[in-house]
């Protein structure tokens, strides 16, 4: 990815030059751009690589005012998360409850665990570990297993999978106000156990919830049947 000069900003004698650095960021990364700010001569219309903004420094064309030289841009994936307390989660979190009453006033039951169930398996989509260990079972259940704390066991002689995650008090989700959220919230997590196991098992599954932190229960558990293959 190029790096560039976006923008000059004036300030009457003189010229601050405004350095984009991009970095690989994934989307939910808490993580903000960072910009570096140089004094000196520039055209507003310039474009520059990183080689010549370097060699400009170098020759003491500007100065850079953020941190000095490069130092800090290794320092950018280490940017702390957001406090637990972040008005941004409250936020959030009471819009999604919003949302899912306006959904269940206007949906049946079935639609509206349906729709939910389609945002899990979307959220599913994307999990690392399921790409990495499409059409291997038991490598994904020791990965997940391991990074999430969880205990999965696969029952091969019955075809039944059973996903035990750790004690907590609040859903994982960071979407979900784990008090105040409408109880078949929890569809969307059975949308997204679907997806997972039918990805790797190249087969339907059914999807039934045990326990849950939404629902009183101090984990959530999960089981997952392995359906018969598709006729034709």
């Amino acid at each position: 990815m190029e790096e560039f000069l976006s923008d000059c900003l004036h300030d009457g004698s003189e010229t601050i030059r405004i350095w984009h650095i991009p970095c690989i960021i994934a989307p939910d990364s808490p993580v903000r751009p960072r910009f570096i700010a140089c004094r000196g001569d520039c055209r507003v219309s310039q474009k520059m690589n990183r080689r010549n903004f370097l060699r400009d420094c170098t020759l003491g064309a500007c100065a850079c005012t953020a941190a000095s030289a490069l130092a800090p841009i290794a320092t950018i994936a280490a940017e702390s998360a957001p406090p637990a307390d972040d008005w941004r989660i409250r936020f959030v979190q009471s819009r999604y409850v919003k949302l899912i009453g306006v959904l269940s006033q206007r949906l049946g039951e079935a639609e509206l665990a349906a729709t939910l169930q389609a945002l899990g398996r979307h959220c599913a989509e994307g999990l690392p570990q399921l790409k990495k260990h499409k059409g291997n079972v038991d490598g994904f259940i020791a990965d997940f297993g391991a990074q999430y704390n969880e205990t999965i066991t696969y029952d091969r002689d019955h075809g039944i999978v059973t996903v035990v995650g750790p004690e907590r008090t609040a859903c994982f989700c960071p979407l979900v106000d784990t008090h105040n959220c409408p109880k078949i919230v929890c569809d969307c997590s059975l949308g997204w156990q679907k997806q997972v196991y039918e990805t790797l098992l190249g087969r339907p599954v059914e999807v039934t919830l045990k326990e849950s932190v939404v629902r009183g229960g101090k984990r959530c558990i999960f089981e997952v049947r392995i359906q018969p293959e598709s006729a034709g």
